[in-house]
């Protein structure tokens, strides 16, 4: 992938992504904590399925804006290029959780404080949203549209 010039920074689309992702975290991964936090008993369930549909939501109607264009030649992603990068990204990660060893729970993570537990898991999901975006970005530049704006 070409990466342009920009005021004198050299920004590749990728680096906008994880930029961009940053910005979007705000909503996907702060709302499922702050549901953790916030709910007792179900917390689990309540910040599972929040972040399952924000994560999904969130991106998907932000690309989907005529001013979402990653990377200094206006690059953009289709909103059907993020829907398949996510199915496949969540697709991935429920066969890790139903066929992978886990071998985290053997480990002292859950002897945490929760704030480092906490720490851990909004940087997984911070970098689940880049996966997927940049999945997208490259199923867009594959199969779809080919220009910027």
């Amino acid at each position: 992938m070409q990466a342009g010039v920009n005021g004198g920074f050299v920004v590749s689309p990728y680096q906008d992504i994880f930029k961009q992702s940053l910005y979007m975290s705000f909503f996907t991964v702060l709302i499922p904590i702050g549901a953790y936090t916030i709910h007792s008993g179900s917390s689990a369930v309540v910040a599972l399925v929040s972040y399952i549909f924000l994560s999904f939501w969130v991106p998907c109607a932000y690309v989907g804006m005529e001013g979402a264009a990653f990377g200094t030649s206006d690059q953009r992603i289709s909103r059907t290029a993020y829907s398949v990068a996510w199915l496949v990204a969540m697709a991935v990660l429920a066969g890790l959780i139903k066929y992978g060893s886990l071998f985290w729970q053997g480990y002292g993570f859950w002897n945490w404080p929760t704030v480092g537990r906490d720490l851990v898991f909004m940087a997984l999901m911070y970098i689940n949203l880049c996966v997927n975006l940049s999945l997208a970005y490259l199923f867009s530049r594959l199969f779809g549209r080919r220009q910027g704006r």
